[in-house]
């Protein structure tokens, strides 16, 4: 998991860094608005990963199952609808692939993150002599 983590921050930090090599990034404010367009793009994607890494974790679970309750209260589900949930609830595979899908968002996204906003600093380091 790590490999992949360094892999994907490496990655995005090479993008990052050829996308204001050529110019792209760049636009009117030169160089330190390309490196903040990269920092900002790094925080949210460290954001999203987070945001993955604590639901997935279950840390919120207990304030999640209130707001089922208080839905469950306010709003009847169709007979269908239950049979359904209860099916999707009994099969093994597809908690499985989510569980793995969302370990795998939750790497690249971090990695991505963290490689952007190395990559915004490493931009920032000789303008800042």
């Amino acid at each position: 998991m790590f490999i992949r983590y360094a892999l994907s921050g490496l990655i995005a930090a090479l993008a990052a860094y050829l996308l204001d090599f050529c110019g792209i990034l760049g636009g009117s404010g030169g160089l330190h608005e390309g490196s903040d367009q990269l920092f900002v793009a790094g925080l949210i994607c460290l954001l999203a990963g987070t945001a993955i890494h604590v639901l997935q974790s279950g840390f919120m679970n207990p304030f999640l199952q209130g707001f089922g309750d208080l839905k469950r209260m306010f709003v009847r589900e169709s007979n269908a609808l239950q049979r359904e949930n209860e099916r999707i609830r009994t099969q093994t595979a597809l908690p499985f692939w989510k569980k793995s899908l969302l370990r795998q968002l939750t790497v690249y996204t971090l990695g991505g993150g963290s490689g952007l906003i190395l990559c915004s600093l490493l931009l920032l380091w000789p303008a800042s002599y």
